[in-house]
């Protein structure tokens, strides 16, 4: 089991045996199958903090907190303006931080910074959702059209090393990687080929999407709040000549 976060990870007599406290959450003893994982993650006992991933066998646990200037105020762009667009358009659903989607068959389980799925794969069952008690769904099994990451220091081996083979693995169409971490502004959609994903160019600081079927471009300007902010633009790709 590999965890990552800030605290020295500890056995709490207080608790089950085996249990495992990292900082304020507490890990149950025997999480050896995705099944298992899935069921914690259902629970009451799963915590309401931190960034929890299932991945080939091992859980990944972050607790790092995220920075507004190099995260939060990041993330919040690509979200407003996907979801615009996803809303406009009725191109499908898009969720921001709170959803899980699990692919049995590759061993893995996230929670993505941004995931969209498509109208067309939920129609034809390339992702379904999964029925809670409620009946509703809390979360989604396949995989997703697009999934969104935004690099930290304490993710950068998942997001940028091995996360972009597994989710190729898994069937994820796109992969959109975004750091701007110590003044960096790197913007990555990475789009499937038939044996791994293949970087999309950027021409002028414009990235092909094929799911949305447009151009994306970020940009760092400054702000009053915070010194700075990030706007995503996009435009619909120019039309080939016949």
């Amino acid at each position: 089991m590999y965890m990552r976060g800030t605290a020295r990870i500890v056995h709490d007599p207080a608790t089950k045996p085996g249990t495992i406290r990292v900082q304020d959450c507490l890990i149950p003893p025997g999480l050896t199958t995705l099944d298992e994982f899935r069921e914690w993650a259902h629970s009451d006992s799963y915590p309401e903090r931190g960034d929890f991933t299932w991945m080939d066998g091992q859980l990944w646990v972050d607790l790092d907190m995220e920075t507004a200037e190099t995260h939060g105020l990041v993330k919040t762009a690509f979200a407003g303006v996907l979801y615009a667009l996803v809303s406009s358009r009725e191109l499908g659903v898009l969720f921001i931080d709170t959803m899980r989607f699990t692919q049995p068959a590759f061993d893995l389980s996230s929670e993505p910074d941004v995931m969209f799925i498509s109208n067309e794969s939920l129609a034809d069952g390339t992702v379904r959702p999964v029925p809670g008690a409620s009946g509703n769904a809390v979360e989604f099994e396949g995989a997703p059209d697009v999934i969104v990451e935004v690099v930290s220091d304490s993710s950068q081996l998942k997001d940028v090393v091995l996360f972009p083979q597994k989710l190729h693995q898994a069937g994820v169409k796109e992969y959109w990687i975004v750091d701007v971490r110590r003044g960096a502004l790197s913007f990555r959609i990475l789009r499937r080929g038939a044996k791994k994903f293949i970087e999309t160019p950027s021409r002028s600081g414009w990235v092909v999407s094929r799911v949305f079927r447009r151009s994306f471009s970020l940009t760092r300007k400054d702000s009053k709040a915070l010194g700075v902010d990030y706007i995503l633009k996009h435009r619909p790709l120019p039309k080939t000549k016949r």
